[in-house]
């Protein structure tokens, strides 16, 4: 079920009338990304995904010692060094960044069988204004503009391939290319990963 398509158009209509919930897993499940595959996603397509396998992990908290207790606050960390898939994320209780605690990673402090998936405004406000967000953001256009040259309507072309895996349709690249004629390439590239098409499975 997990390899089929979840889009009406691509599925039998006699099975919607007869489950339209999908309670039956008739077809793929529409789903979210998780938090970690969402920032990896980012990295991956700006370009600077680190892909090194095994070893350390990697810190993006400071670690304060005081009378036996240990505290940690995230850093605005940046660099090949903590451009490492999530999992490599050296994870301590209650300190997560802004991105990864707004789409529900789990905090090493508490067990559930189960990881929440909540939809809430913190994380469209994450994807708009997030650190990292903004920094892949203008990695992913300075990407666009080396491979795509200085031409707009092949930046947009390019930014849509590389983000989203498919190029825009006519209505999208007029919006894309007045977006980014405005407003800058970066603007472009951050409304892309806040579309259901980069953070939605369907």
């Amino acid at each position: 079920t997990y390899r089929q398509a979840s889009r009406p158009d691509l599925t039998d209509p006699r099975a919607s009338a007869i489950d339209a919930d999908n309670r039956l897993l008739w077809k793929g499940p529409v789903r979210r990304l998780e938090a970690e595959a969402i920032r990896d996603s980012m990295l991956s397509v700006a370009g600077v995904l680190e892909p090194s396998r095994g070893g350390p992990g990697f810190k993006d908290v400071s670690i304060t010692l005081n009378n036996g207790t240990t505290y940690y606050e995230p850093l605005d960390a940046h660099g090949p060094e903590v451009f490492r898939r999530t999992v490599y994320r050296f994870s301590p209780r209650g300190s997560r960044p802004a991105l990864l605690e707004s789409f529900d990673c789990p905090d090493p402090s508490a067990t559930s069988p189960k990881r929440s998936v909540t939809t809430t405004p913190l994380q469209a406000l994450s994807l708009l204004n997030d650190a990292f967000v903004l920094r892949m953001a203008d990695l992913l256009a300075s990407r666009v503009s080396r491979e795509a040259g200085d031409s707009l309507p092949a930046q947009v072309q390019r930014a849509w391939r590389l983000a989203i895996g498919r190029p825009p349709s006519d209505a999208e690249e007029a919006l894309s290319r007045r977006l980014a004629a405005e407003h800058g390439l970066p603007a472009l590239c951050r409304g892309l990963f806040n579309t259901n098409a980069f953070v939605v499975i369907d």
